[in-house]
C-alpha cells in the first residue's frame, strides 16, 4: 500500500517536472539558434516574455484570487447544503420510525430519541462551524486590508465582539447566502 502511494505521489511530480524539463530544452535550443542569428540581443525573447506575464499577473491577480474565493465559497455553500439535506433526511426517517412506533404500542424508543437529540447537536454543531469558518474568512479580509495581524481581531472576538455561536443560522443565511 505505502509503494503505491509512493508511485501516485512520484507520477504527480513527473507531472510538474516533465514540461519543465521539455520547455528548458526547448528554449536551450530556441535560444542557441536566435543566438546565432541575432547575438545578444536573443535574451531579449525570454526577458520579454517574463515582463509580459508578469504585468498581466499584476493586473488580473486580484480578480484571479477574487474569482478562486468565490468559487471556493460556492464548493463550501453546496457542500453544506448536502450535509443539511441529508441530516434533515435523516432526521425525518427518526421522526417517521418514532411516530410509527408509538402508533403501534412500542414505548421503548429511546434510542431513536437519542438519535435524533445526536442529529440535532450535529446539525447545530454544523452552522457552528460554518459561522467559524466565516468570521475566519472575514477577520482574514479586514487583517490584509487594514494592514493589521489575525491576532488584534481574535483578542476584539475575545472581548465581547461578534461571537460565532450567536445566532449560527442567521449568520449562515447572511454571510453565505447573500
Amino acid at each position: 500500500v505505502l509503494e503505491r502511494a509512493e508511485v501516485a505521489v512520484d507520477a504527480r511530480k513527473l507531472l510538474v517536472l516533465g514540461p519543465m524539463w521539455v520547455s528548458f530544452l526547448v528554449g536551450t535550443i530556441v535560444g542557441a539558434f536566435l543566438q546565432s542569428h541575432v547575438g545578444a540581443y536573443a535574451l531579449l525573447l525570454p526577458a520579454v516574455l517574463t515582463g509580459s506575464v508578469g504585468i498581466t499577473y499584476g493586473l488580473f491577480r486580484k480578480k484571479l484570487k477574487e474569482q478562486l474565493k468565490r468559487l471556493e465559497r460556492n464548493r463550501l455553500r453546496e457542500e453544506i447544503d448536502d450535509l443539511n439535506d441529508t441530516l434533515s433526511r435523516t432526521q425525518s426517517f427518526v421522526h417517521e420510525v418514532c411516530r410509527q412506533r408509538s402508533q403501534g404500542g412500542c414505548t421503548e424508543h429511546g434510542a431513536e430519541i437519542d438519535l435524533e437529540a445526536e442529529i440535532g447537536h450535529m446539525l447545530e454543531t454544523m452552522h457552528e462551524v460554518e459561522a467559524e469558518l466565516e468570521d475566519f474568512y472575514h477577520q482574514k479580509a479586514r487583517s490584509r486590508a487594514g494592514g493589521g495581524n489575525d491576532c488584534s481581531d481574535d483578542a476584539d472576538a475575545e472581548a465581547g465582539g461578534t461571537s460565532a455561536k450567536s445566532s449560527p443560522r442567521s449568520r449562515f443565511s447572511a454571510g453565505f447566502r447573500g
